[in-house]
């Protein structure tokens, strides 16, 4: 859960990099979302993904029988880390907008768009040595299946660098130059 916090956290930070400092979200109401939107998932990944696809719905079971939204400190109940978003609804706003954002940039396109695209989108939402990294595991990846070196195990997933699984065959990359 900490590594998933710590995703969110970067993307906030990217993502407000360019906006007034006031209108970034403080660092305990995402980790407070996040804590309470965990299911215990062992996966980074699968973890940022339904914690991120869940903010929005969270953000509307929060809402009071004022129109506001109140989300507390868990542990000091009496703070509410939504309290100034009534008299500074532009935070409320843009804390609103980051929710999506981050669901949309780390997820839903990893899940639309080839490596390569998600690389360059990584590049502009994340920094181009995330962006680099991943680029660097592809190929990885990819040197793996045209070597063979890439199976499937049926409760694990898939295997990289062993051979000892249901195989999966090595494709030929048509179509590179």
């Amino acid at each position: 859960m900490q590594k998933t916090v710590q995703i969110l956290k970067y993307h906030r930070n990217k993502f407000f990099q360019t906006r007034p400092d006031k209108e970034k979200p403080i660092s305990m109401l995402i980790t407070t979302i996040a804590a309470t939107l965990y299911n215990g998932e062992s996966d980074l990944f699968q973890s940022v993904s339904n914690i991120s696809a869940a903010i929005p719905q969270f953000m509307e079971s929060s809402k009071g029988l004022d129109g506001n939204y109140h989300i507390y400190n868990p542990i000091e109940t009496s703070e509410e880390f939504t309290d100034k978003w009534i008299d500074h609804p532009e935070r409320k706003e843009a804390f609103i907008k980051w929710g999506k954002a981050v669901y949309q940039d780390l997820v839903k396109a990893s899940l639309c768009e080839s490596r390569i695209q998600f690389s360059q989108r990584l590049g502009d939402v994340l920094g181009q040595p995330v962006a680099s990294a991943y680029e660097h595991i592809g190929q990885i990846n990819q040197s793996d299946q045209k070597l063979g070196n890439m199976s499937f195990d049926k409760e694990s997933g898939f295997v990289i660098g062993s051979k000892e699984h249901t195989s999966i065959p090595q494709n030929n990359f048509f179509g590179e130059n």
